[in-house]
């Protein structure tokens, strides 16, 4: 038994992710899943009538493995359409509402954009008296800045994981690769950010004029970026006969700094061979320290709650 709710999510995409209620009997079923503390004390919309939970869809752009070099993007925010109540865990509407189900979004709340974002962060940097500002030779940063440098942090240290296994060439069959992934993050009062998701789906809906802007400005980013860098690894530059011997591509020609990030920032950067390595890292900010601090209890929940949960994988039915 707990006193926090728990949310289970199968490794089979084709499962059900569920939300475990507190003061729970859990028995699992050969279904392999993981469990994970659910994020109390959400940040909400409260713009409207209802105060409604919200994500933030983020994306991260692997330009090339050769050398590795990933960037980010600020992507928009997506909100539940039903009110929150953090005590509720076992309606059919508590499903909606802690789990938030995007395809079922038709409403023209579900989405917002980034320069939303930053006045609810304001708001609530406010209102729950965070972020003051530090000590003298400390930087200050904006409630937006804050919370972004986290997200930025977060998805450099999966890059930094999956590096060694995942982006190499050896994994691509010796083959240069580009792809863009997303990550969804939950922001709760303390302005503490927590990863979700990082995944390739990288669906943007253009039903929000903001996401056309978005869309927009990242892909044009995008070709800009990709012809700089095939361009270079090429050496077909106009600065080709300027480049100089150490620390160039094949073509003879450094990949970085890009000429041309436009709207995307460096995050990471893995060149074993000239020796160039970069992981972001939000500079005077100790996560685990700032983590140690006391946290809300999560809402109240029913004292005699005592819930038996049975999961696992229905049987195939034969044909």
């Amino acid at each position: 038994t707990t006193t926090q709710p728990w949310v289970l999510q199968p490794y089979n995409e084709k499962d059900p992710t569920l939300m475990v209620p507190p003061k729970f009997n859990v028995t699992y079923e050969d279904m392999p899943a993981l469990l994970s503390k659910y994020v109390c004390n959400p940040l909400v919309f409260d713009r409207t009538s209802k105060r409604r939970k919200f994500d933030v869809r983020t994306y991260w752009f692997v330009v090339t493995l050769d050398p590795l070099v990933v960037l980010y993007h600020d992507g928009y925010v997506r909100a539940s359409n039903e009110t929150y109540f953090e005590g509720d865990y076992l309606s059919e509407r508590a499903k909606n509402m802690h789990l938030m189900k995007y395809d079922d979004f038709k409403h023209h709340h579900a989405k917002h954009s980034f320069e939303e974002l930053e006045d609810v962060l304001n708001d609530a940097a406010t209102q729950y008296n965070v972020l003051r500002r530090p000590k003298k030779k400390k930087p200050h940063y904006t409630p937006i800045q804050h919370v972004r440098n986290q997200m930025k942090e977060a998805i450099a240290q999966v890059v930094n994981g999956l590096a060694p296994t995942f982006f190499t060439l050896e994994e691509n069959n010796d083959q240069d690769a580009w792809e863009l992934f997303s990550a969804d993050f939950v922001i709760d009062q303390d302005l503490d950010v927590w990863l979700m998701t990082a995944t390739d789906d990288i669906l943007l809906h253009e039903d929000l004029y903001s996401n056309l802007e978005l869309e927009h400005d990242m892909y044009t980013s995008m070709v800009r970026i990709l012809e700089e860098v095939w361009n270079k690894q090429e050496g077909r530059t106009e600065t080709s006969s300027e480049a100089s011997a150490d620390g160039s591509t094949a073509g003879g020609i450094p990949i970085l700094p890009l000429e041309s990030p436009n709207t995307f920032e460096l995050l990471y950067v893995s060149d074993v061979e000239r020796k160039q390595n970069y992981m972001y890292n939000y500079a005077g900010y100790d996560r685990k320290k700032n983590l140690k601090s006391k946290k809300k209890k999560c809402g109240k929940v029913p004292k005699k709650l005592d819930i038996t949960m049975v999961f696992g994988s229905p049987e195939e039915e034969e044909d």
